[in-house]
Protein backbone atom coordinates (compact mmCIF):
# COMPACT_ATOMS: atom_id res chain seq x y z
CA UNK A 1 0.00 0.00 0.00
CA UNK A 2 1.27 3.45 -1.05
CA UNK A 3 1.81 6.13 1.64
CA UNK A 4 -0.74 8.79 -0.11
CA UNK A 5 0.35 12.34 1.88
CA UNK A 6 -2.23 14.32 0.53
CA UNK A 7 -4.81 11.50 1.77
CA UNK A 8 -3.15 12.52 5.15
CA UNK A 9 -2.94 16.21 4.85
CA UNK A 10 -6.36 16.19 3.92
CA UNK A 11 -7.29 14.33 6.85
CA UNK A 12 -5.72 16.89 8.86
CA UNK A 13 -7.15 19.59 7.38
CA UNK A 14 -10.95 18.14 8.00
CA UNK A 15 -9.62 17.88 11.32
CA UNK A 16 -8.65 21.25 11.72
CA UNK A 17 -11.94 22.44 10.93
CA UNK A 18 -14.02 20.08 12.85
CA UNK A 19 -11.99 21.02 16.30
CA UNK A 20 -12.75 24.80 15.19
CA UNK A 21 -16.53 24.01 15.38
CA UNK A 22 -16.31 22.06 18.27
CA UNK A 23 -14.01 25.16 19.67
CA UNK A 24 -17.59 27.12 19.84
CA UNK A 25 -17.92 26.02 23.67
CA UNK A 26 -16.72 29.22 25.02
CA UNK A 27 -19.91 30.92 23.64
CA UNK A 28 -20.68 32.98 27.06
CA UNK A 29 -20.69 36.65 27.67
CA UNK A 30 -17.31 37.72 29.26
CA UNK A 31 -15.68 35.55 27.00
CA UNK A 32 -13.44 32.93 28.43
CA UNK A 33 -12.96 29.25 27.68
CA UNK A 34 -11.32 29.09 24.14
CA UNK A 35 -11.43 31.79 21.57
CA UNK A 36 -11.10 30.90 17.97
CA UNK A 37 -13.65 32.04 14.93
CA UNK A 38 -16.04 30.18 16.09
CA UNK A 39 -16.46 31.18 19.21
CA UNK A 40 -16.14 34.67 18.29
CA UNK A 41 -19.13 34.38 15.97
CA UNK A 42 -21.63 33.37 18.48
CA UNK A 43 -20.61 35.76 21.28
CA UNK A 44 -21.71 38.19 18.48
CA UNK A 45 -24.74 37.41 18.41
CA UNK A 46 -25.48 38.96 21.62
CA UNK A 47 -26.87 35.93 23.42
CA UNK A 48 -29.11 36.63 26.59
CA UNK A 49 -27.90 34.80 30.26
CA UNK A 50 -30.53 32.18 29.04
CA UNK A 51 -29.05 31.37 25.56
CA UNK A 52 -25.49 31.67 26.94
CA UNK A 53 -26.18 28.82 29.67
CA UNK A 54 -27.73 26.94 26.78
CA UNK A 55 -24.57 27.49 24.68
CA UNK A 56 -22.18 26.55 27.56
CA UNK A 57 -24.32 23.42 28.30
CA UNK A 58 -24.41 22.23 24.71
CA UNK A 59 -20.28 22.98 24.15
CA UNK A 60 -18.53 22.28 27.20
CA UNK A 61 -18.64 18.45 26.70
CA UNK A 62 -17.53 19.02 23.31
CA UNK A 63 -14.82 21.24 24.24
CA UNK A 64 -13.52 18.60 26.68
CA UNK A 65 -13.45 15.93 23.96
CA UNK A 66 -11.64 18.55 22.19
CA UNK A 67 -8.89 18.89 24.27
CA UNK A 68 -8.80 15.29 25.27
CA UNK A 69 -8.49 14.91 20.89
CA UNK A 70 -5.73 17.89 20.92
CA UNK A 71 -3.80 15.88 23.64
CA UNK A 72 -3.90 12.76 21.56
CA UNK A 73 -2.78 14.25 18.26
CA UNK A 74 0.73 15.82 20.06
CA UNK A 75 1.14 12.65 21.19
CA UNK A 76 0.43 10.66 18.44
CA UNK A 77 3.03 13.02 16.40
CA UNK A 78 5.75 11.32 18.17
CA UNK A 79 4.66 7.96 16.42
CA UNK A 80 3.89 9.36 13.30
CA UNK A 81 7.61 10.65 13.60
CA UNK A 82 9.08 7.15 14.76
CA UNK A 83 7.17 5.69 11.67
CA UNK A 84 8.02 8.42 8.85
CA UNK A 85 11.61 8.27 10.24
CA UNK A 86 12.01 4.83 9.32
CA UNK A 87 13.44 3.97 5.92
CA UNK A 88 10.38 2.03 4.91
CA UNK A 89 7.52 2.93 6.81
CA UNK A 90 4.29 1.17 7.63
CA UNK A 91 2.10 2.68 5.16
CA UNK A 92 -1.01 0.52 6.31
CA UNK A 93 0.24 1.74 9.90
CA UNK A 94 0.03 5.31 8.78
CA UNK A 95 -3.11 4.76 6.94
CA UNK A 96 -5.24 3.12 9.82
CA UNK A 97 -3.89 6.28 12.39
CA UNK A 98 -4.93 8.43 10.11
CA UNK A 99 -8.53 7.00 9.69
CA UNK A 100 -9.01 6.39 13.65
CA UNK A 101 -8.25 9.98 14.02
CA UNK A 102 -10.54 11.00 10.78
CA UNK A 103 -13.54 8.97 12.52
CA UNK A 104 -13.20 10.57 16.01
CA UNK A 105 -12.48 13.69 14.67
CA UNK A 106 -16.25 13.37 12.48
CA UNK A 107 -18.60 12.04 15.59
CA UNK A 108 -16.94 14.71 16.99
CA UNK A 109 -18.08 17.13 14.18
CA UNK A 110 -21.28 15.67 14.46
CA UNK A 111 -21.86 16.58 17.88
CA UNK A 112 -20.63 20.19 17.48
CA UNK A 113 -23.27 20.65 14.39
CA UNK A 114 -25.91 19.01 16.72
CA UNK A 115 -25.24 21.20 18.97
CA UNK A 116 -25.21 24.23 16.75
CA UNK A 117 -28.58 23.22 15.96
CA UNK A 118 -30.12 23.11 19.14
CA UNK A 119 -28.85 26.66 19.51
CA UNK A 120 -29.89 27.70 16.80
CA UNK A 121 -33.58 26.84 17.06
CA UNK A 122 -33.06 29.06 20.22
CA UNK A 123 -32.31 32.25 18.56
CA UNK A 124 -34.40 35.13 17.87
CA UNK A 125 -35.18 35.90 14.10
CA UNK A 126 -32.57 39.32 14.84
CA UNK A 127 -30.03 36.91 15.81
CA UNK A 128 -30.63 34.56 12.82
CA UNK A 129 -29.97 37.00 10.65
CA UNK A 130 -26.98 38.40 11.81
CA UNK A 131 -25.65 34.67 12.01
CA UNK A 132 -26.60 34.10 8.05
CA UNK A 133 -25.21 37.58 7.33
CA UNK A 134 -21.71 36.81 9.72
CA UNK A 135 -21.45 33.88 7.71
CA UNK A 136 -21.70 35.14 4.48
CA UNK A 137 -19.25 37.60 5.27
CA UNK A 138 -16.84 34.73 6.80
CA UNK A 139 -17.06 32.99 3.18
CA UNK A 140 -14.73 36.15 1.88
CA UNK A 141 -12.03 36.09 5.19
CA UNK A 142 -12.94 33.68 8.35
CA UNK A 143 -16.21 33.33 10.67
CA UNK A 144 -16.70 35.79 13.37
CA UNK A 145 -14.68 38.66 12.34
Amino acid sequence: MKLDTKKILGILGATALALGIAGAASARPGGGGIGGPWARLIRSLDLSEEQAVQATRLFHPIRQDARQIRRERRENRAMLAEELGKKTPDAEALHRFVEEAAKERTRLAHRAVDAFLELHRGLTPDQRQMLVDRLQKAGRRGPGR
